[in-house]
């Protein structure tokens, strides 16, 4: 569906940083409505994600949202989001992985890199004492602007290095955050430095 529907080729590389562990929260910049589609066929793991509550509005995907357990974030609402978010918590403690997108949403085609980072997000990882496996996607961002007679996009999938409960536990979620965006971002060496927004 990926390569023949949505007109994109995927590449995976880094796939030696993949971690094993089960509970495993992955994390990557966020430029197209299938980026999470291009991390699960990439890791081919089981997975579910966190989405927008307004995606449940699109009838043909509540029955994928259904089977996948996909987390609903109502941005509109902090106590609603925070509920998720518990939820969610309670859900990779029992050995599941998690796809969030810790920017809070598709910010910006313009670049690659991530433009913002939301440290809260982070908190499915450190209270349940999960893996963080950050991802780059390189090429995502042309998705959108694809016209259907065009040659398919071709994104990469990069698997950076994990970061594991040892290596983040003296770390606040804002420092977590941090080193997530600095591994992201250092992918994309040719673009110029943009300025992260911080959001709670």
């Amino acid at each position: 569906m990926i390569n023949l529907v949505c007109g994109v080729k995927v590449s995976v590389e880094g796939k030696e940083n993949l971690t094993k562990e089960t509970k495993v929260l992955y994390v990557s910049n966020h430029k197209s409505n299938i980026d999470p589609c291009l991390i699960y066929v990439a890791a081919n793991r089981t997975m579910t994600a966190a989405g927008k509550s307004t995606l449940w509005k699109v009838k043909p995907l509540l029955p994928f949202f259904n089977a996948f357990q996909v987390i609903k974030i109502n941005r509109e609402s902090d106590r609603e989001a925070a509920k998720s978010i518990v939820e969610g918590i309670k859900y990779m403690k029992n050995d599941n992985s998690v796809i969030i997108f810790p920017e809070g949403g598709i910010k910006t085609r313009e670049v690659e890199q991530m433009v913002s980072i939301k440290p809260g997000a982070y908190k499915l990882a450190t209270k349940s004492e999960a893996v963080i496996q950050p991802i780059a996607l390189i090429g995502s961002s042309k998705i959108s602007k694809r016209k259907w007679y065009q040659p398919r996009v071709k994104v990469i999938v990069r698997f950076l290095p994990p970061i594991n409960p040892e290596d983040y536990k003296d770390l606040n979620t804002h420092e977590i955050a941090y080193k997530v965006v600095d591994m992201v971002n250092a992918n994309f060496p040719n673009e110029e430095k943009y300025v992260i927004s911080e959001e709670a």
